[in-house]
């Protein structure tokens, strides 16, 4: 009987079985006679509620997670970006919609560059520019950062193209948040060559006045310190007064009213003289009538004939006792 002493694999490759080698690696060596080779097979799971930690999960639950995936549409980016005057920063094309765009530059070297542009779009397409609800630079009172913007979106995309076009070397941070996006590419991309223009309708607007824009008048000049911009008054100002002037003028106010002539103060409240009586005796009682006094009686005063009137909503008989 032939005996079985070597095995040829579908590569060519054959091995002797009774030698003390095989492929370099001596038998009952590199093995060690006692291994364990343990069954490493875990049952597998084909649902989303199982709680175990050692089991496997199926292709088929896999595919489902896949399927059911929520998009992601809220992104955000910190970069730090430096360039010279020669080149300009593309900040990011972002594939809008119903978007928002929030970008935040900070310079560390050159505090003039400092704001946050806001851009809120909705029904943006590869056709139209859509509803621009916000395109608004805040914290920029001096206009730097709004005037260094470029906003530009192609027909055919849905694409905004933002750019930042400083006019002197600059050492940014940028912090970009973003809502509702379909994509985005090129974030904080170094650009050269002619910086693109602004297309019509998305001018960044700046919230904040220009300084420059604000002019002194007669009265008053206006007295700006870095980003602060503060009104006084002129030493020859009609009608106006500084801070100075104002104390003065309070520091002299009354303190305590008073009131003349037929004006009265009674609990606090100022009203005219008035005096209710209970009968006409009452006010033939009277020796010298105030003549700036509003004096009241009843109603029922038995000389219907005498003329009524109604005073400060009372009714009231005038009455002339010739004195």
């Amino acid at each position: 009987m032939a005996v079985l002493n070597q095995i040829e694999l579908p590569n060519g490759t054959t091995y002797d079985l009774d030698a003390k080698t095989v492929n370099g690696h001596t038998v009952n060596k590199d093995v060690p006679s006692n291994a364990d080779f343990t069954n490493t097979w875990r049952p597998v799971q084909d649902n989303l509620t199982s709680t175990s930690t050692s089991d496997s999960l199926s292709a088929n639950q896999g595919k489902i997670l896949n399927d059911t995936k929520l998009e992601k549409t809220t992104y955000e980016w910190n970069k730090e970006v430096s360039f010279g005057s020669s080149g300009y920063l593309k900040i990011g094309s972002f594939a809008m919609y119903d978007s928002n765009v929030t970008i935040e530059i900070n310079s560390t070297a050159n505090t003039t560059y400092h704001g946050t542009l806001v851009i809120a779009t909705q029904n943006v397409t590869s056709s139209s520019i859509g509803s621009v609800h916000v395109v608004k630079v805040y914290d920029d009172p001096t206009g730097v950062i709004a005037k260094s913007l470029r906003i530009v979106w192609t027909n055919g995309s849905r694409n905004y193209d933002i750019y930042f076009v400083p006019s002197n070397w600059s050492k940014n941070l940028i912090h970009i948040q973003a809502l509702g996006l379909y994509g985005y590419s090129d974030i904080c991309t170094a650009q050269a060559g002619t910086p693109p223009t602004t297309t019509t309708g998305l001018e960044p607007i700046n919230v904040l006045a220009s300084k420059s824009a604000v002019t002194s008048g007669t009265d008053v000049s206006l007295v700006t310190t870095g980003e602060k911009a503060t009104w006084n008054a002129k030493a020859n100002a009609n009608s106006v007064y500084t801070k100075t002037e104002a104390d003065t003028l309070f520091d002299t106010k009354q303190d305590t009213l008073s009131a003349s002539g037929n004006i009265q103060l009674q609990n606090n409240v100022i009203s005219r003289k008035e005096v209710w009586l209970n009968s006409m005796a009452e006010y033939e009682a009277i020796a010298n009538p105030d003549p700036n006094t509003d004096y009241h009686v009843p109603a029922e005063y038995p000389f219907p004939t005498l003329p009524l009137s109604i005073v400060n909503g009372a009714l009231c008989i005038t009455y002339d006792d010739g004195r």
